[in-house]
C-alpha cells in the first residue's frame, strides 16, 4: 500500500501543479501586464509542457544512472522551486521562467511510469496503472477548484487576508503555496516509502547489471507455474 500511495500522492500533485493556474492565466497576465492577448496566455500555458518535452529524455537517463528515487526527488524539488517563483511573480517574463523551470526540472512522468512497472508484475500491473488515471482525476478535480477559490483571496477573504501583506502584493501566491504543501507531501512520502528499484550488483558495480526486480520475479514465478501446469496436463 505504501507504493500506491507514494504512486497516487505523486502523480495527483504534479498535475495539481498543471492544471492550478491553468484557468486563471488570463487574469494573472491582466494582473502583470493590465492587458490580455491570446499569444501571452498561450505562451505561458504552453511554458510548462513545452519544457518537460525538451527534459523527459534526460531525467529518464537520469533515472538510469542514478535511480527512480533521487530523480523524482529531485523533480520533485524543481518543480517546487518552479511554483514558487511563479507564485511570486511580479513581471510576464518572471511567470513565464518559473513555468519553464518546473517543468525543466520535474521528468516526474516517465520516471513514474517505469517505477509502477518495476514494482509491479503482470496480476496487478493493470491496477497500478489504473492509480495514475485516479491521480489525473483528482488533479483535474482539485487543482481547477483550489485555484480559483484561492486566488485573489485579500478581495474574496477580506476577515482572514489583510491588505498590504504577500497575499496582496501577490494574489495568486496562496494557490501556488497550495501546492508547494502538496509537493512538500509528495517528498515526505516519496522519501519514507519510494524503494529504489534501480538497484546494481554490489560484486561488479556495472550499472547495467541491474537486480531482477518484483516485477522479474513475478514474470519468472508466473512461467514456473505454467510449466508446473502443463506438467500435470
Amino acid at each position: 500500500w505504501p507504493s500506491w500511495l507514494k504512486t497516487l500522492a505523486t502523480r495527483a500533485s504534479e498535475w495539481y501543479n498543471y492544471l492550478l493556474v491553468v484557468f486563471c492565466f488570463v487574469f494573472i497576465i491582466y494582473s502583470l501586464m493590465n492587458l490580455v492577448q491570446g499569444k501571452y496566455v498561450g505562451l505561458l500555458g504552453a511554458s510548462f509542457c513545452g519544457a518537460q518535452f525538451f527534459s523527459s529524455v534526460y531525467w529518464g537517463k537520469f533515472s538510469d544512472d542514478y535511480g527512480r528515487k533521487p530523480a523524482v526527488l529531485v523533480g520533485t524539488f524543481g518543480t517546487i522551486f518552479g511554483m514558487l517563483l511563479f507564485g511570486l511573480a511580479s513581471s510576464y517574463p518572471q511567470a513565464v521562467a518559473g513555468r519553464i523551470i518546473a517543468g525543466l526540472l520535474s521528468g516526474n512522468i516517465g520516471v513514474m511510469k517505469t517505477y509502477l512497472i518495476e514494482i509491479t508484475d503482470d496480476t496487478n500491473r493493470g491496477v497500478g496503472f489504473s492509480y495514475m488515471s485516479v491521480s489525473w482525476s483528482i488533479g483535474s478535480v482539485v487543482a481547477p477548484l483550489f485555484g480559483g477559490l484561492l486566488s485573489n483571496p485579500c478581495t474574496k477573504y477580506p476577515s482572514i487576508f489583510k491588505r498590504g501583506t504577500i497575499f496582496d502584493r501577490f494574489p495568486y501566491f496562496l494557490p501556488c503555496l497550495c501546492c508547494v504543501i502538496m509537493l512538500a507531501f509528495s517528498v515526505v512520502i516519496c522519501s519514507l516509502f519510494m524503494k529504489e528499484t534501480r538497484v546494481w550488483s554490489a560484486d561488479t558495480g556495472d550499472k547495467n547489471s541491474l537486480i531482477k526486480s518484483s516485477a522479474t520475479n513475478g514474470k519468472e514465478n508466473k512461467n514456473v507455474r505454467d510449466r508446473d501446469d502443463a506438467s500435470y496436463m
